[in-house]
């Protein structure tokens, strides 16, 4: 469905009396759910036209932008294991592995390997994450480039906190920080 808008149906409806406001309150929780329903329905699309490859262990971006997005609060609950996650592009805004936004997902025993961005977080971009912060553990990070002059993180950029236990990074690229980048 098309996403809600306040003020159109306000207008539609006098939203003045207090049941009004508590359904306008679950239209809202509502539309957190469809956002996150459609951004993953995008991803199932992606593989059935064949520009992202998921299997049991892989992820494939085939060049495709941001293999993996969160940015409707997923926390630690979320959880990415044992997968490798593979030719993401992140353009402009960076995560061609994954890009969150105020978003604290856990990664565990993932591979990032040869996802490129132009200027930030080749393999992932987590911005905004704040009490979200997201979690690696025992992942790798290999041969993620940000490719233009001035480029940042070259497997992470970070702002707002992440956590790394045991990872390694290796062959990472980029103007400012191969391995990694925190704002």
């Amino acid at each position: 469905p098309e996403d809600y808008v306040e003020e159109v149906y306000a207008k539609a409806l006098d939203m003045s009396q207090p049941l009004d406001v508590f359904l306008n309150q679950e239209i809202q929780r509502l539309q957190l759910v469809i956002g996150s329903v459609r951004q993953k329905s995008n991803t199932i699309l992606g593989a059935i036209r064949g520009e992202v490859v998921i299997t049991q262990q892989i992820i494939d971006g085939i060049n495709a932008r941001n293999c993996i997005t969160c940015e409707n609060g997923e926390g630690t609950a979320t959880v990415f294991k044992d997968l490798t996650i593979r030719g993401g592009n992140g353009w402009m805004g960076g995560g061609g592995g994954a890009y969150l936004f105020s978003s604290g997902p856990l990664f565990e025993g993932c591979t990032f390997e040869s996802n490129l961005a132009l200027y930030m977080g080749a393999a992932v971009y987590a911005i905004n994450t704040g009490l979200l912060a997201p979690t690696f553990v025992d992942c790798a990070f290999d041969s993620n480039v940000c490719t233009e002059p001035g480029g940042t993180g070259g497997a992470v950029l970070i702002e707002g906190g992440a956590e790394f236990i045991r990872c390694s990074f290796d062959s990472n690229e980029a103007s400012h920080g191969g391995a990694g980048y925190v704002l």
